[in-house]
């Protein structure tokens, strides 16, 4: 009795619950309404799915239109880009006959060019060399001089080196000298008194150094004046073929000619294709014209085609306007019906376990009224009372045993000879009416 009462509280809160989560409408509905609410979200879910490929068409149609648009704009691109060609053919034409005819004229002067630069080239290599061997002979006359002095001092060096050994060839002799060997100047094998080294005394290897250095040097002053007689017969003849204009002058000229050489060169290279691209554009002069002509059909036709799928969209936008309520997409009007409906059924269970809860209750609430008990919560706090539980045990067990003893019967092979057997003493007692305990 308890748990019925119980089972009836936890119904009741989830179809409060569940009710909560539909709509103000369905909120105070019985259950027939809401079934009735719940197969019409299943007829809306299979109309609104029925439109999905006309929700598709219409994308198919904006798409089509848009390319449409897409391609009018181009086309009428095409037929404005024509006409200002075509406006601009007149003078076009001229300035290149015109360029033509400068050209021809230029790429003419090659010749002429071309023996300019040879003889400007080679005045300006002799003067560069000119420049280049004055700076050198100045060079080589001021090496010329060094190497000069270098080999009169090395050789005063030697002279005085020389001059300072002779002075002091006793010491350098005495030096050499050993006990018992004859001097080399005098044979004396006694050396009594032998003359000593000078404090600064030159040694032959020093004075052999400072000879060596002396024809070295000469040597060096020799070819430096050979050099510098070569370089002067070569600066004559280079100032001969150079002339008297100065390099900087002749160079300044040469890039004159240069660039004239290359303008002309560059005439002559480009004629055939300035004749070519005059072609061209009288070619093309053609190709506007029927350019124009095509461009303007197309942005006729796609104006035509565009008029037409639009009503066609048109129609079909306000089906699908009218299928789709508040959602964006047919998508989401479906997922927004499977949501409700899904609502419905949960409701539409609560709804209905909270009436067989309800029932369960109201007969609980008449079997306790039918022992004896005026209320179903007097009955439950009945059943707390240890001695009418205990009454209530072993009525129950005597039950059992009853119940025991007929199922041993049945089991018995010879059904007549266990009916002439002794009835048992065990036969349950009377009923007795189930009442509450007494309490003052």
């Amino acid at each position: 009795m308890k748990h019925t009462a119980r089972a009836l509280d936890t119904a009741t809160t989830a179809e409060e619950q569940a009710r909560t989560q539909l709509s103000e409408e369905d909120r105070r509905t019985g259950i027939p309404q809401l079934q009735a609410a719940l197969e019409q979200h299943h007829a809306d879910r299979g109309h609104v799915e029925g439109l999905l490929p006309d929700e598709q068409r219409h994308a198919q149609l904006g798409a089509q239109i848009t390319k449409l648009h897409t391609e009018a704009e181009q086309a009428q691109a095409d037929l404005e880009e024509a006409g200002q060609w075509l406006a601009a053919w007149p003078a076009l034409e001229a300035e290149h006959t015109s360029l033509l005819s400068d050209m021809t004229k230029t790429a003419d002067q090659v010749p002429q060019h071309e023996q300019d630069i040879q003889t400007l080239t080679t005045h300006l290599k002799a003067a560069r060399l000119r420049d280049t061997l004055t700076t050198e002979l100045a060079s080589a006359a001021q090496a010329e001089t060094d190497r000069a002095t270098e080999a009169l001092e090395a050789k005063k060096r030697w002279l005085d080196l020389r001059e300072r050994r002779l002075d002091g060839m006793a010491g350098e002799l005495a030096a050499e000298l050993t006990d018992e060997a004859p001097c080399p100047v005098c044979g004396s094998p006694e050396h009594p008194n032998a003359a000593q080294l000078l404090p600064d005394q030159p040694t032959r290897q020093e004075e052999e150094k400072a000879r060596t250095l002396h024809e070295q040097a000469d040597t060096l002053h020799t070819q430096a004046s050979r050099h510098r007689g070569e370089l002067a017969t070569q600066h004559a003849e280079a100032a001969g073929a150079a002339g008297p204009a100065p390099s900087v002058e002749l160079k300044a000229q040469l890039k004159t000619a240069q660039a004239a050489h290359r303008a002309a060169c560059d005439a002559a290279s480009a004629l055939p294709a300035a004749q070519e691209t005059l072609t061209h554009l009288r070619t093309e002069h053609d190709t506007r014209t029927q350019q124009r002509q095509q461009a303007q059909d197309r942005v006729t036709e796609c104006l035509a085609r565009t008029k037409t799928l639009a009503q066609h969209q048109s129609a079909l936008a306000d089906t699908l306007a009218a299928a789709r309520g508040t959602a964006t997409t047919l998508d989401e009007r479906i997922t927004e019906i499977i949501g409700t409906a899904k609502r419905l059924s949960t409701a539409i269970d609560a709804a209905q376990k909270a009436a067989d809860a309800t029932a369960r209750h109201h007969d609980a609430t008449t079997t306790a009224r039918d022992v004896g008990f005026p209320t179903l919560e007097e009955a439950t706090a009945a059943l707390k009372d240890p001695q009418l539980l205990d009454q209530w045990g072993q009525e129950l067990d005597q039950w059992g045993k009853d119940d025991a003893v007929v199922t041993d019967l049945l089991k018995t092979p010879n059904l007549q000879e266990a009916g002439l057997q002794p009835p048992p003493q065990t036969s349950p007692p009377p009923p007795k009416p189930c009442t509450r305990p007494k309490t003052e």
